[in-house]
């Protein structure tokens, strides 16, 4: 049954060191993401003083920066470090959040948000391919009922806390952090990643 299947990909993901940092990795930056869909209308209408047609641009930049995304993240290069490739793409998109929140005028936050849209699919494209190269075909559906669970249920999370925070704070003051979360939780995933594994490391020693 499904709880069955939900074990199963629970023991799976306990497996393998790399595979628990980046579903890990990947949860944390779901948290933090309705700082984007919810803060980026507040943060053009109040600091930026940009309308409807502001926030329309900012959609499609994100948007043309997700095709250029995908079409990189089929390169060989992203595909021999997978693991590394999530990582570093969550880091780099908290800097695109950064570059939003401090971002002067329209077009720099165009910029920025270009940024975040060509990080986010090589993330989730390299997680993705991850799972596919190291479940076995058994376990696979499994683990990624799991990860669809784990993104939905801290993007939920995310979005009733980042309401609460920006209603306390400002819209900037929350892209800033959450920025700020996904480059610090991209950096550590990805010194953890490239650790041994303490099974590996034994038989080194």
């Amino acid at each position: 049954g499904p709880r069955g299947g939900t074990r199963a990909g629970l023991r799976e993901i306990a497996r393998q060191p790399a595979l628990r940092t980046g579903l890990a990795l990947r949860a944390a930056c779901n948290l933090a993401w309705p700082a984007f869909t919810i803060g980026l209308p507040f943060e053009l209408t109040g600091r930026l003083h940009a309308g409807l047609a502001g926030y329309g641009l900012l959609l499609g930049v994100f948007g043309a920066g997700n095709l250029a995304g995908n079409l990189l993240s089929g390169s060989p290069a992203a595909g021999r470090h997978l693991i590394a490739a999530a990582c570093l793409s969550w880091a780099l998109a908290g800097a695109g959040f950064a570059g939003l929140a401090l971002a002067p005028s329209l077009p720099a936050a165009a910029a920025a948000t270009a940024w975040t849209g060509v990080c986010t699919p090589l993330a989730n494209v390299s997680m993705d391919a991850h799972i596919a190269a190291a479940v076995p075909p058994g376990r696979l559906l499994a683990v990624y009922a799991v990860q669809r669970t784990a993104v939905v249920a801290a993007s939920a999370a995310g979005a009733f806390a980042v309401a609460a925070a920006i209603s306390a704070l400002s819209a900037q003051a929350v892209i800033g952090a959450a920025g700020g979360w996904m480059a610090l939780a991209g950096a550590v995933a990805a010194v953890r990643s490239s650790r041994p594994a303490r099974g590996a490391r034994r038989r080194q020693q």
